[in-house]
């Protein structure tokens, strides 16, 4: 039986199982219909500190911070790694800064907000779209092709804009809303669109394409 490639690096042999998204998001119990895909080794564990800063960030946004399991993170895992870990509870705390709302022209509030490091959030996102093309095509995202992402204001209308040129796949749940995902394929490729939302607050939109554009 040919050994698979690890989906990230796409040239390693695939030693071990990778979660998608990562499993420090869920909290314990973890549940049952947990993504793996196959991964290296090196792959699989150099983004661990990655990504539980992007669990520590993603959990606790406005929009994310009153789910249940972002409250059983916050308190089974994010305060006791950051007691552990000063030099991590300092990284985010240096970048809190008060922010104004501003809504037609008037001070409303002033909130708490940080700066996030782009490059590590990058890293994961990343990581994870892979994961779901890998899931949901069979095929491995060539290193040729770029992967974008943002936050998404109104997927509906962007996933209906690729109706008629791609694959549709439904949405999915995982673990008690912590994450869904749904999105387009390509009917040829590994072209697509994905719309992630985590911890039933906060979306994102994840674009797969080679060269500019998507078609």
């Amino acid at each position: 039986m040919k050994q698979k490639r690890c989906i990230y690096c796409g040239r390693s042999d695939a030693t071990e199982r990778d979660h998608v998204p990562p499993k420090c998001l869920f909290p314990k119990p973890l549940p049952t219909n947990l993504i793996t895909v196959p991964a290296c080794s090196k792959c699989n564990r150099e983004l661990s500190e990655d990504e539980k800063y992007f669990r520590s960030i993603v959990s606790q946004l406005a929009e994310t911070e009153n789910h249940p399991a972002s409250k059983k993170i916050l308190n089974d895992r994010i305060v006791k790694r950051l007691k552990r870990e000063p030099k991590l509870a300092l990284r985010i705390l240096s970048t809190v800064k008060p922010v104004k709302i501003i809504r037609e022209g008037k001070h409303v509030a002033t909130v708490t907000a940080y700066d996030v490091d782009n490059q590590s959030y990058d890293r994961v996102m990343v990581k994870i779209i892979k994961g779901l093309v890998y899931h949901e095509t069979g095929l491995i995202v060539p290193s040729s092709f770029s992967i974008k992402w943002n936050v998404l204001r109104e997927p509906l209308q962007l996933l209906q804009n690729l109706r008629n040129r791609a694959t549709n796949i439904p949405k999915r749940v995982i673990g008690d809303g912590v994450f869904a995902y749904e999105g387009y394929v390509r009917r040829d490729d590994v072209r697509s669109l994905w719309v992630m939302q985590f911890y039933e607050g906060v979306t994102y939109s994840g674009v797969v394409y080679a060269g500019r554009h998507f078609a």
